[in-house]
């Protein structure tokens, strides 16, 4: 399981080149929760030109995800949160 400030990802499988898991927010979720919904329609949308903003805002956050059990830290340069599934890529 690897933890993340606003949530847990649970286990999941890996589908070069993106990795897929199960998200649980956290407490502090709810600011960021708008930002990843915007994100999220964008790619829905095949990312029309007006809407790739929140793209770039998810990316710039430099979300960092680290193991609950240790060990080196991952940062995703692409990641998307939706539905309690995560999808991202290192």
């Amino acid at each position: 399981m690897i933890v993340w400030v606003n949530g847990a990802f649970g286990s999941g499988k890996s589908t070069q080149p993106w990795f897929r898991c199960r998200f649980v927010p956290g407490a502090d979720w709810d600011e960021l929760r708008p930002l990843f919904a915007a994100q999220e329609e964008a790619r829905q949308q095949h990312f029309p030109e007006e809407l790739v903003g929140p793209v770039a805002a998810v990316r710039d956050l430099g979300v960092e995800l680290r193991p609950v059990q240790g060990g080196e830290s991952i940062r995703p340069w692409m990641i998307y949160l939706a539905e309690g599934r995560a999808s991202f890529r290192h």
